[in-house]
């Protein structure tokens, strides 16, 4: 049995201390390379003969792109651990890479680490438009990204597919493939009832399936 690791997770999001955002690499064309090994014929082989996985997967790539990894919510976290981290990681260079004297390894180091972080918060602001680029190619999807935008009148929640995004001002906006089933749930706040779904789409169940086909507005009334 083999037995598969990951490693060397700094290399995700740009080469290590470089400053060069990997954020237009084709990590499906590498994959699709390395067809002849396992995982990677396995994981190819589904995508591209399993409609069921084919779909979660786009829709889960999605999910990721419109509200796990935006970059709003890269960049607060890496105000939030930015001073925390910076001597340690320093520290941790200098020890393993070394650097003329401490002083100035440390300085060249902690600098260098900065620089990393503003790698970082671009790699997040631009990934998305290269990445579900490259996924469309790679799966020759007929439909185009479109606008998704949910409007919450009254008090409760939506998950769409996976995920439960943050509204602003009651309204969220995210992008999906056209023709690709996506699933939405209604979730009431204590005290209000679901009444039904308007806009776009009509219907008064509180989790519906939709496929998109333009940019569309869907609005969950709760009562």
């Amino acid at each position: 049995m083999e037995i598969y690791d990951i490693y060397d997770l700094d290399f995700t999001m740009g080469s290590r201390f470089a400053g060069v955002g990997l954020f237009d690499s084709d990590n499906f064309k590498f994959i699709e390379g390395r067809s002849n090994r396992f995982p990677s014929n396995l994981f190819i082989g589904l995508l591209k003969n399993n409609t069921e996985f084919r779909n979660k997967f786009i829709n889960i790539y999605c999910d990721y792109a419109n509200e796990v990894y935006k970059s709003e919510k890269v960049n607060k976290l890496i105000e939030q651990y930015k001073n925390e981290c910076v001597d340690l990681v320093a520290y941790s260079q200098l020890r393993w890479w070394g650097w003329g004297s401490k002083l100035e390894g440390f300085a060249n180091y902690k600098s260098r680490y900065l620089q990393a972080l503003d790698t970082i918060s671009e790699f997040f602001e631009k990934r998305p438009q290269y990445t579900l680029q490259h996924m469309k190619e790679f799966l020759k999807l007929k439909g185009d990204l479109v606008d998704l935008t949910i409007e919450i009148k009254g008090y409760g929640k939506i998950i769409v597919n996976t995920i439960t995004p943050n509204f602003n001002n009651r309204k969220w906006t995210g992008k999906y493939f056209s023709r690709i089933p996506i699933k939405l749930k209604a979730i009431s706040d204590a005290g209000f009832n679901f009444k039904g779904w308007s806009g776009s789409v009509e219907f008064s169940e509180e989790e519906i399936e939709v496929t998109l086909f333009e940019n569309s507005l869907i609005v969950a009334i709760f009562d």
